[in-house]
C-alpha cells in the first residue's frame, strides 16, 4: 500500500508512525467507555483497559506480522486507525476504528471504499470480521457489497468481492 492516500471531504490516510502510538492507545482508550461504568474503582478499570490495548496489540502482531497499520485523518488531524493484512490472496481488514465524534459521519465507509478500491487493482477480495450481534455495523458493510461468508457464536466473516465497480466511485 502507498504510504499517503487522499480521500474525498478531506479525509485522508497515512502509514502510522512511532510518534502516533499515543493517539492510537488514547484511541482504544476511547472505545471503552463501557467498562468505566462497571463497579469497580477507577485505577483497577484504566489497568484493565490498559491491559486490554496491550493484549490486543500482541495478538495482532502475532497473528498479522505483516499488517500495516495507517492513521485516517480529516483535515490532516487523527481521527482513526485502520490495521490491513494485504496477503497474496485476500485484503484483510483486522481493525478499524474511529474517535467517538468522528463515528456516524460516513468516514468508515469512505475509507472502506478506498480499501476497496486498491483491492479491486489486484484483483482481490476484502474480508473483516463482525460481531454478529452488531447489526449497525453489517448493515453498513452489506451495503458496501460485503456478504457473510462464515459465522460462530459470536461473530461473522464478511467478504467483498471485487466485482462491484461502482461501490468506489469517487475515491
Amino acid at each position: 500500500m502507498a504510504a499517503t492516500f487522499t480521500l474525498p471531504d478531506g479525509l485522508g490516510l497515512r502509514m502510522a508512525k512511532p510518534s502516533d502510538q499515543p493517539f492510537i492507545s488514547n484511541l482504544f482508550n476511547s472505545s471503552r467507555a463501557l467498562l468505566r461504568f462497571a463497579e469497580a474503582e477507577r485505577d483497577y478499570i484504566e489497568h484493565l483497559i490498559e491491559q486490554q490495548f496491550d493484549m490486543q496489540s500482541q495478538s495482532y502482531a502475532e497473528r498479522f506480522p505483516n499488517a500495516q497499520t495507517l492513521v485516517i485523518e480529516k483535515t490532516s488531524e487523527p481521527i482513526g486507525r485502520i490495521m490491513i493484512d494485504m496477503g497474496v490472496n485476500l485484503v484483510h481488514i483486522i481493525d478499524l476504528m474511529l474517535i467517538p465524534q468522528a463515528q456516524g459521519k460516513g468516514y468508515g465507509p469512505a475509507v472502506l471504499r478506498a480499501v476497496q478500491y486498491v483491492a479491486a487493482q489486484q484483483s482481490l477480495p476484502v474480508a473483516l470480521v463482525v460481531d454478529r450481534f452488531n447489526t449497525k455495523l453489517k448493515t453498513i458493510y452489506q451495503s458496501l457489497g460485503f456478504c457473510v461468508e462464515q459465522q460462530n457464536q459470536t461473530h461473522e466473516l464478511m467478504i467483498w468481492y471485487p466485482s462491484q465497480p461502482h461501490l468506489y466511485v469517487g475515491v
